[in-house]
């Protein structure tokens, strides 16, 4: 089995704009207190659609500073439960379908000969034949000017599927697991389609 590692990043999304997200995040939620030597956690907000929010945690945000297996803890226990909190206090489903572009890059497990030779892709492709399953994956491939870069352009009917989808991108596909991969979501304004 393929060791898990850290994410570079976490991401989610929300049923609410912006502004209103950045708003309960700052009011505060009842969380546990940060622990000791954790970081500041410092939040991005992204419009998605006409009602929801992408929320980007960069690497490092809230993570403790006491080593890695008390930061895996943590991280089930800290921002990750306040993300959670802020989501219940939202509407179940705004108006509107949602695009995203999962945008993969060469993670620190690449092996020399390129993220293809590794044994841990097939588990990529797995995770974008699960998106096709779902009927969500729009087109998905490697972007040949940047060695181990690729794109998947996804298309959701609704949040509670979008939310599905980028708690996937990140926690199911094992290549992205494995390190093998870094995978960041982001929103997409289609504003014509064929």
């Amino acid at each position: 089995m393929t060791p898990q590692r850290r994410p570079t990043r976490r991401q989610m999304l929300l049923g609410c704009p912006p502004d209103r997200a950045r708003r309960l995040w700052t009011e505060g939620i009842d969380t546990p207190e940060p622990a000791r030597g954790a970081t500041p956690v410092e939040p991005t907000f992204t419009r998605v659609g006409t009602a929801a929010t992408l929320v980007t945690l960069p690497h490092g945000s809230g993570e403790s500073s006491d080593g890695p297996e008390r930061a895996r803890t943590e991280h089930q226990s800290g921002w990750e439960l306040k993300l959670a909190a802020v989501a219940d206090l939202l509407p179940e489903d705004p108006p509107g379908d949602l695009w995203f572009v999962l945008a993969h890059t060469a993670g620190p497990a690449t092996p020399p000969g390129g993220v293809f030779s590794s044994p841990d892709f097939p588990l990529h492709i797995a995770f974008l034949r699960s998106l096709l399953d779902q009927g969500v994956l729009v087109a998905g491939g490697p972007l040949p000017d940047e060695p181990g870069a690729g794109m998947t352009v996804v298309h959701v009917p609704d949040l509670a599927t979008g939310r599905r989808v980028v708690d996937a991108a990140q926690l199911e596909d094992g290549a992205v697991r494995a390190g093998l991969l870094d995978v960041r979501i982001r929103p997409w304004q289609v504003v014509m389609a064929g």
